[in-house]
């Protein structure tokens, strides 16, 4: 049974390192098989987190980590593994937000699943999910102003402080890049242009989630708003960028056009 966990962390490094996609998505399905025939919970639970953070995106519609997560979820509840039950709320969650749920049921999401996490004290879920609702928070028109993105139990400025203090990269990843976009939304490109930015110096840490896929769309988005007013110096290195953020996409959508064709499509209009 212990081999599971090595199938599946072969499958996410075959899939988000080494760009073979399906190869790691059958590694993880190979994984959670296995858990399922010796009946090991402990170890479906783990290999569902990954296979629906990591894996199945990349080949399948981002509508099918849904189902494997509640598996995992269920698994992890029954197995008494509440760690990765907060793992795979916090995961669930960012995968939700590429589903075309209400704004409002998102935040609800988000607002039930810290409910369950503080019990459990799992600080990396925590700070994962408070990565989304500060930017749902404001999405919802909560705060005092636009650029407001405090939150009634903790303020922006604390909870970064907090996440590079205990080195929470990856939640610090999440936010950066999702604020990027509504910055881009409410039409403040230059804030945009600097959040994205700190997004990519953390890019690594998310490299085998959805997100990563995000950071490349919205930054594309935000350089091609800046391009026409800017230097000469500027569109030339926005240019470049541009290249790579879309030969990168293309890939993606080569191995799954469901989730990333369309983005692909949108910055060609745009270029």
């Amino acid at each position: 049974p212990e081999s599971t966990k090595l199938y599946v962390l072969f499958g996410l490094l075959l899939g988000a390192v080494w760009g073979e996609y399906q190869k790691g998505y059958e590694f993880g399905k190979l994984a959670l098989n296995i858990s399922q025939k010796y009946r090991n919970l402990n170890q479906k639970c783990k290999a569902c987190m990954i296979l629906a953070t990591s894996l199945v995106f990349w080949v399948k519609h981002i509508k099918h980590a849904h189902d494997i997560s509640q598996i995992g979820y269920q698994a992890s509840v029954e197995s008494g593994d509440l760690q990765y039950s907060g793992y795979i709320l916090a995961s669930q969650l960012f995968n939700s937000l590429h589903q075309g749920v209400s704004i409002e049921k998102y935040l609800n999401e988000a607002n039930n699943s810290l409910k369950i996490i503080n019990k459990n004290t799992n600080i990396f879920a925590r700070d994962t999910i408070l990565a989304a609702k500060f930017c749902l928070f404001n999405l919802n028109g909560e705060t005092k102003e636009l650029p407001d993105f405090d939150i009634p139990e903790l303020s922006e400025s604390e909870y970064l402080q907090s996440c590079w203090q205990r080195k929470s990269y990856m939640p610090l990843f999440n936010y950066y890049t999702f604020k990027s976009f509504v910055l881009y939304l409410y039409n403040k490109p230059v804030e945009a242009l600097e959040t994205v930015i700190e997004a990519e110096k953390l890019k690594e840490f998310g490299i085998s989630t959805i997100t990563v896929t995000d950071q490349n769309f919205f930054q594309s988005l935000i350089l091609t708003t800046l391009y026409p007013a800017a230097t000469f110096a500027e569109q030339k290195q926005y240019w470049h960028q541009l290249e790579r953020n879309q030969n990168q996409m293309r890939n993606w959508a080569d191995n799954c056009d469901a989730n990333f064709l369309h983005k692909y499509l949108i910055i060609e209009a745009e270029i």
